[in-house]
């Protein structure tokens, strides 16, 4: 075949696919209707480069090949037609585990679907910590890409959102909460695990005690010291609920518990309290004789 008719074979199939485009209405991605009733398959590797995949008796064989050549192309940031030929769901009961461009998802069994039928990545924006982002069709027919929570949680653009366990690609929704009207923007600043295993709670090893603070407008606040760790996780969750209120991200709420070496500490706390009541109450006896 000499150049000129190559080039003139691919201005036709180009020229019938803009014009069969509009007959193409199997719901498939880069598939069109032929004439002849059947599906012709190609793929667009870069803007202006179209790659012929061949014509098939029914649409479902011409999106499957559509999809295996996409997929070598793109890899899981592919947007397929059949995403679960390529991408092995893992089920935990109501919970399943999809995944995506850069590395996985942890969603209800019900967003599954929204998981593969759209491009989803996780990116790392400036130093801030790695957010899973999803590119899907909006109303208007456009494509829109916004973080994965503010889509579940339907937030309007620029409201935070907070991972209650910390896990930025768990998206189960009851992992999710709104940072703006709640509050718990700056909850989520007074971190689970400041050695203790506990929001809010930490060793302070000159008074052999457990001081509890959070960070309130910028400002560190002490909330006293404790010889036992459950009195300051208290005391933590209680000053949250009344800066934050119900929906705050307490000890209790998240299940917070306390380490092993933070329960080791506890007792030596409890220890060197019962060593200094022995010792004033020897002081007092020898005062009193």
């Amino acid at each position: 075949m000499s150049l000129a008719t190559r080039e003139s074979t691919q201005k036709t199939i180009h020229h019938n696919t803009r014009l069969l485009r509009s007959n193409n209405h199997s719901g498939y991605r880069g598939i069109s209707k032929t004439r002849d009733g059947r599906w012709m398959a190609q793929v667009r590797p870069s803007k202006y480069k179209s790659k012929y995949l061949g014509i098939f008796n029914t649409p479902e064989e011409a999106a499957e090949a559509y999809d295996d050549e996409v997929f070598q192309i793109r890899g899981f940031h592919a947007v397929l037609n059949f995403p679960e030929r390529y991408r092995h769901v893992e089920y935990d009961g109501d919970a399943a585990r999809v995944p995506v461009a850069g590395g996985y998802v942890i969603v209800d069994r019900e967003n599954v679907p929204l998981i593969l039928s759209n491009h989803c990545t996780i990116e790392r924006i400036t130093t801030r910590s790695p957010s899973v982002y999803i590119v899907y069709n909006t109303e208007d027919g456009s494509t829109e890409k916004r973080r994965l929570a503010a889509v579940l949680l339907n937030l309007e653009k620029g409201e935070p959102s907070v991972f209650i366990n910390g896990n930025r690609f768990d998206h189960r929704l009851e992992n999710l909460l709104s940072g703006k009207s709640t509050g718990n923007t700056t909850a989520i600043q007074n971190r689970e695990d400041v050695g203790s295993g506990l929001k809010g709670v930490m060793a302070h090893m000159p008074s052999m005690s457990f001081n509890a603070r959070l960070w309130h407008n910028g400002k560190a606040v002490s909330l006293g010291y404790f010889r036992k760790i459950e009195d300051a996780a208290k005391a933590y969750d209680a000053k949250a609920r009344e800066l934050w209120g119900e929906d705050a991200l307490t000890n209790e709420r998240i299940g917070a518990k306390p380490n092993e070496k933070t329960l080791e500490l506890e007792k030596k706390f409890l220890e060197f309290e019962e060593k200094q009541k022995l010792h004033r109450e020897e002081a007092s006896n020898s005062v009193t004789e």
